[in-house]
C-alpha cells in the first residue's frame, strides 16, 4: 500500500489506470485517499472499533473538491479517529465551511 503525506499537490497529481488506487498518509493513521479508475478522488478514513478482532470499517469522508480540500479532509479524519479512540459511533457530521 502506497503511502505519502496527503496534501493538496499530493491529491491533484494522483491517478490511476486500474480499478482503483488507495493512497495512505504517513502522518495520520486511517486517513487516505481514494482514486476510482474513472479518476474520482474521494477522501476515506479506515478504522477498527474494539481491537484487532473486528472488521476494517471504511468511512468516506467526501469527494475531492468543493468543499472538501486535503487540509479540511485531514481535519475531519483527526475528529474521526478521536471518536473510534473514544469508542464512539461514527455519525455524519455537518461541517460549516
Amino acid at each position: 500500500m502506497p503511502t505519502t503525506t496527503i496534501n493538496q499537490r499530493t491529491v491533484d497529481r494522483c491517478w490511476t489506470n486500474s480499478r482503483e488506487l488507495l493512497l495512505w498518509d504517513d502522518i495520520l493513521r486511517g486517513f487516505g485517499v481514494r482514486v476510482t479508475g474513472a479518476g474520482t478522488k474521494s477522501y476515506v478514513f479506515q478504522y477498527r472499533l474494539g481491537g484487532r478482532e473486528p472488521r476494517t470499517r471504511r468511512y468516506t469522508i467526501g469527494r475531492h473538491g468543493s468543499p472538501w480540500n486535503a487540509t479540511k479532509a485531514r481535519s475531519e479524519a483527526e475528529r474521526l479517529a478521536q471518536m473510534v479512540a473514544s469508542k464512539q459511533k461514527l455519525e455524519v457530521c455537518v461541517v460549516s465551511l
